[in-house]
């Protein structure tokens, strides 16, 4: 490791300390005196106590022995805090000052530990020279603070470079320098910035580079006679001047000046330091302190482990890592990189981490002390389903349609296997899932988790796209029973039959409580198949809803359609416990009901979660790409299938009186509803209601 030396020798303390808390470090690795106990000899004081000859002092402090402290051998108890404290800047440099004036300076101390501290006082080597001008006012809590003013008063025409002890009990004093150039009456000039900190830097890496500027900034002339570096002697050059626009013997009037750049390459690992003259014609040198670390670079390398290669990401947010894809991270060595586990768009649940990582939530801290790290999260895949087709009646007749449309969209996996969403006499759509639980659509979007919630109303979202992520709005061969959900008699001779005789009972896609009951069409007609893996059974979890998005719900009360937009807020609010957080969706003559929330920040979800629009702009009756159905209530309950909404129409546009209860206003009349399972236009307009009749609205965080 590679030490500058100073223009004045600093105390051999400051060498065994980190770079960026040089001191109060020091104390805490024990490298330097102990804190709040000394040791005898051959031992070192721990915190509380110190240590006989040969035997450390524990943490807490031990029986009294010779010398004091833990008696040999003997250990303390529980780890005591941290006290200990910064002081910044340092060093404290004044650049130029005219010989017989003064300047001051603020010292701000601040309580990094974890202890209460006494008030801080700070002594100056040489008094005369330098001054606390304040005191602060009382003791420090952790991360508080307080500023003590310095003074420097040169007497004659040097350099002055001076100690200043910081003390605030009962952590380690702190050393910093006050430096100070006392020049003669009417002659200043500066370098600034008084010093350079290049932070950690890689070895062998070259830095970016960080400007000098020497100005006069009194009224005589001042001729430059040199820039020197000075570092540490035999060492290798870790700073140096890229460009010197600082000529020797050129002269410089009244706030003129030159710049310097430097570049910091460090040889080495560990705390660096030099310092730049500038070196003025029978004048004090102006100093600029040069900091900088060399650290080495450690690697960190992360896997998935589970199922399938794919059903999880790993990243960082810095974007280092962002695995599949970059899997291999290079950092310097002593940094912390913190590691997020999730889902690959949704396709995949978090179960632990593996290898450096310990075990707990999908966040991970690593320290990136080794030369190499590995860290592993295993993921549990989710089924997934998909619309196939179309098909007439007799998809069960020829090869598995399923699993052929699976391997054309790519979505075939070991260890799974692909089923239809029907129901006929060999069996149920329950029967046919068994075991398996957790079920996404292609684009990550949560489905069912359990067979039962896909028959019984619990579909999170509506099964409307193929494999490839496409949209479609279709009917759906399914067998359900109108009535009771059971097997249909139409079902298509168990779906082998495409005839004109026999009929198969049909679902809609677009439709997430009842998908799979709808009507009984003829078997040579055409409709689509819900196709649902097996052999997954991680449980469905859907993460939390995300920052800066808001709230939709269908409310659990309902109003006749001559209830003013004021008491429908109030029945949105008051099922929230808020005050004009949430509107009533519903339009006017004058105005559509999308301009009564903004469209411009977060998204909405609904109270399970569930994601309902890609983007807010995107709440339009023709042009919307709707995720899910407005078909929960505030508290996650879900309403039935059907449940009729007062809107008006299309949210993008005003409605007229006809459409609206004459503007919220009439029991006579109509007025336009949506329905609540719903993602296409029909959500916001399916038909009329009589304005006497009660219905619910649609609230929408504003």
């Amino acid at each position: 490791m590679h030490r500058a030396l100073l223009l004045l020798t600093l105390p051999l303390l400051t060498r065994c300390l980190p770079w960026d808390e040089r001191l109060a470090a020091c104390h805490d690795a024990g490298l330097c005196d102990g804190a709040a106990g000394g040791a005898a000899a051959g031992g070192s004081g721990g915190a509380g106590g110190g240590a006989t000859a040969g035997g450390s002092g524990g943490t807490g402090g031990g029986t009294a022995g010779t010398g004091g402290g833990a008696t040999a051998g003997g250990s303390g108890g529980g780890a005591a805090p941290v006290a200990r404290f910064t002081v910044t800047p340092s060093p404290l440099n004044f650049s130029s000052v005219e010989q017989n004036t003064t300047r001051d300076l603020p010292l701000t101390i601040t309580n990094t530990g974890e202890v209460m501290l006494a008030t801080p006082t700070a002594d100056p080597e040489n008094q005369l020279l330098f001054s606390v001008q304040n005191a602060c006012s009382g003791p420090l809590a952790p991360d508080a603070g307080c500023v003590l003013t310095i003074r420097y008063a040169p007497i004659l025409v040097a350099q002055d470079d001076k100690k200043l002890t910081v003390s605030a009990a009962p952590a380690p004093d702190v050393l910093i320098h006050t430096l100070g150039t006392s020049t003669p009456p009417g002659v200043r000039y500066a370098a600034m910035p008084g010093g350079l900190d290049f932070g950690p830097v890689v070895v062998a890496t070259p830095s970016a580079v960080q400007q000098v500027t020497f100005r006069n900034t009194g009224t005589p002339q001042v001729t430059l006679s040199s820039v020197t570096l000075e570092d540490t002697v035999g060492a290798a050059d870790d700073f140096s001047i890229v460009a010197n626009g600082c000529s020797a013997g050129a002269t410089f009037a009244n706030d003129a000046g030159c710049t310097v750049t430097l570049r910091f390459t460090p040889r080495s690992e560990g705390p660096l330091d030099a310092r730049l003259h500038f070196t003025p014609n029978s004048l004090p040198d102006a100093v600029v302190t040069l900091d900088g670390a060399g650290v080495a670079l450690t690697s960190l390398t992360v896997g998935r482990t589970g199922l399938i290669s794919d059903g999880g990401r790993i990243f960082t947010d810095d974007g280092g890592i962002d695995c599949p894809g970059r899997c291999t991270h290079v950092a310097p060595r002593g940094t912390a990189v913190t590691l997020h586990a999730g889902a690959l768009n949704g396709l995949a649940h978090f179960v632990e981490w593996a290898a450096a990582c310990p075990a707990g939530g999908p966040d991970c801290t690593l320290s990136m002390s080794a030369d190499a790290s590995t860290a592993s999260a295993r993921f549990d895949p989710y089924n997934r389903v998909f619309l196939a087709g179309p098909t007439n009646g007799a998809f069960k007749a020829g090869a598995n349609l399923c699993a052929a449309a699976a391997m054309s969209a790519g979505l075939t996996r070991a260890g799974t296997s692909w089923v239809y969403g029907v129901n006929d006499s060999s069996g149920t759509l329950v029967s046919a899932l068994g075991s398996s639980r957790g079920w996404v659509r292609t684009d990550g979007q949560p489905f069912a988790d359990l067979p039962a919630d896909i028959v019984n109303g619990r579909v999170m979202t509506p099964p409307m796209l193929d494999g490839i992520g496409a949209v479609k709005n279709e009917g759906l061969w399914s067998g359900f029973d109108m009535y009771d959900g059971g097997v249909a008699t139409s079902n298509c001779l168990n779906w082998t039959a495409s005839d004109t005789s026999n009929y198969g009972a049909q679902g809609y896609s677009l439709n997430e409580g009842t998908w799979f009951m709808n009507s009984g069409p003829r078997c040579d007609s055409t409709a689509w198949v819900l196709c649902l893996e097996v052999g997954g059974r991680a449980p469905l979890v859907v993460p939390p809803r995300p920052g800066g998005t808001r709230l939709a719900f269908v409310s659990a009360g309902s109003v006749n359609g001559n209830t003013s937009a004021a008491m429908a807020n109030m029945l949105c609010n008051g099922e929230a416990g808020t005050t004009n957080t949430f509107v009533a969706m519903r339009g006017t003559d004058t105005v559509g009901a999308r301009s009564l929330v903004s469209t411009t920040a977060g998204t909405w979800y609904r109270a399970d979660n569930v994601k309902l629009f890609p983007q807010a702009n995107e709440l339009t009756y023709s042009t919307r790409t709707q995720l899910a159905g407005i078909s929960r209530q505030l508290d996650g309950g879900i309403v039935p299938p059907g449940t009729q909404v007062w809107t008006g129409g299309d949210p993008s546009v005003p409605s007229s009186t006809a459409t609206n209860c004459t503007n919220w206003g009439t029991t006579a009349g109509l007025g336009v509803v949506g329905v609540t399972h719903f993602v296409s236009g029909a959500s916001f307009q399916l038909g009329n209601l009589g304005c006497g009749n009660p219905a619910r609205v649609y609230c929408f965080e504003r």
